[in-house]
Parts: C-alpha cells; structure tokens; sequence
C-alpha cells in the first residue's frame, strides 16, 4: 500500500493498481443531511424564467447544525467570503481545494493555517451570505475550476481509481520509492543509470 497525493484529489493509501483503499476521496460534510440542489445548471427557485450556473452541492440543514472536514488539510480562509457568506476553504493538495459556505460561525480554535483531519468540526450551519435559508452550499475547486462535489463523496465515484496522468504520476512515483535503497549506496543524479534500474511496470 502507498501513500500518494495525486494532483486532483486529497492525499490517502492506495493499492499498486491505483485503487484508493479507505472509502471516497472526500467524507460527506453533512452525512445526515439531504442534499437539496446539485451541481450544474439551476432554475432560480419562484421565477418563470432565468436561471444559473450552482458550482456545488447544498446540504439541507437547521441553524446551529455542525459542518465537518471533507479530507485532511489546512486552512486557506476562515472569514466573510463574497456572496457565500461566512465562508472556510481547505487546501488538501497543491491543486485542490473544499469550500464550506453560509455558515454562522466558525469551530473554535481554528484560523488560517490551522491543520485540520477528515471529519473535525469547523463550523455550524445559518444562512449568510446570499442565502434563501438555512443549509450548507459544498464546493470541490481543482486547479483553481470548481467541479462536481458528488464523484469525491459517492462509494465507486471517479475519484476511487486512479487513472490517466494521475496514474502516470503515481506509477513514476512508485519506481522513485522502490530505487531508493539502491541511490543511497550510489548517485541518482542522472549519471548512473537513472529510471533504468528501476522495477518495471
């Protein structure tokens, strides 16, 4: 088993072909709420025409409600953020962010640059922001792009199996670790025969 931490998810242990080994990507922030809007495409709720682009998914919740890390990681924001409200950003990976908005108020003892574990507690559930009432909006952003949340938290979504460039880069990754031993009994600046005496794959 490996731990990796590909491009466009959080870090976690996976088999040699890829696999991630300990359920989804991400943990579901509200694991008893309903989701009330998905991802893409929306009609403003009361109007006849018009609509736009909802760029994560609502939770459904009551004001006061806990909100929980997605993945490991740090935090990038913690304060007033826009239209979202009071609003925490997590970085898990160079690439990839989860953004937890209209909370009321944040977990105690927690600021930017705080370390955080999959399932801790960062804040509660109101409606600030540009809100129609209390819940939780959830975004996955990578590489700067917002993306549909449900593959990171769905048993056997996308993010389970890793595949072309990620699977590139973890397969690279796992020859470096296994030539390892030999490079600290001579140079592997590129001088000696490099990826060459490496395991094949």
């Amino acid at each position: 088993f490996w731990w990796f931490a590909p491009q466009n998810q959080p870090e976690g242990w996976f088999d040699d072909q890829g696999r991630r080994l300990v359920g989804t990507a991400l943990a579901n922030p509200r694991p008893e709420a309903r989701q009330s809007s998905p991802f893409g495409t929306r009609r403003y709720y009361g109007r006849k025409s018009g609509g736009g682009f909802h760029n994560g998914i609502d939770f459904e919740g009551k004001t006061g409600e806990p909100i929980y890390a997605a993945a490991d990681g740090f935090i990038n924001h913690q304060g007033w953020y826009f239209n979202y409200g009071r609003t925490v950003k997590l970085g898990h990976a160079d690439n990839f962010e989860t953004l937890y908005a209209h909370m009321s108020r944040f977990a105690d003892g927690m600021g930017p640059g705080t370390r955080v574990r999959k399932g801790d507690l960062i804040g509660y559930v109101v409606s600030t922001g540009r809100s129609a009432g209390a819940h939780l909006h959830f975004s996955v952003i990578v590489n700067g792009q917002f993306v549909d949340p449900q593959p990171y938290i769905s048993e056997g979504g996308a993010s389970g199996m890793l595949a072309g460039e990620q699977l590139v880069s973890y397969r690279h990754w796992q020859q470096e670790i296994m030539r390892a031993p030999a490079c600290s009994r001579r140079s592997c600046d590129g001088s000696n025969q490099g990826l060459q005496s490496a395991h094949p794959w």
